[in-house]
């Protein structure tokens, strides 16, 4: 454990300091302490911020006219795509810019 004793010339930052430190409820060394790891220890992931949708408003329904009898077993959906990934990106280009 390493004491530091640290004189604070800047008023601003002080007065900064003094604040994060109350709304936090926290002693300012812990604050100081804070931002020391923030800066020189490695840093988090980021957070991810997106829109959430509702999905209740953005789904379709998809009706097939089929045959109750019919016989499903030899198909095979989407058999014929041999690159799912250029597939998706294809299918994205097309539909989202619409």
């Amino acid at each position: 454990m390493q004491q530091v004793l640290i004189n604070i010339k800047n008023k601003e930052l002080e007065k900064k300091l003094l604040e994060e430190s109350n709304k936090k409820g926290r002693k300012l060394s812990n604050i100081i302490e804070e931002v020391l790891e923030n800066t020189f220890l490695q840093k988090k992931e980021p957070e991810l911020h997106y829109k959430k949708l509702n999905p209740l408003k953005h789904m379709s329904r998809i009706n097939y006219d089929f045959d109750e009898n019919d016989d499903l077993s030899d198909v095979f959906p989407f058999g014929d795509v041999k690159d799912s990934a250029a597939y998706v990106k294809e299918l994205r280009k097309n539909t989202w810019r619409k």
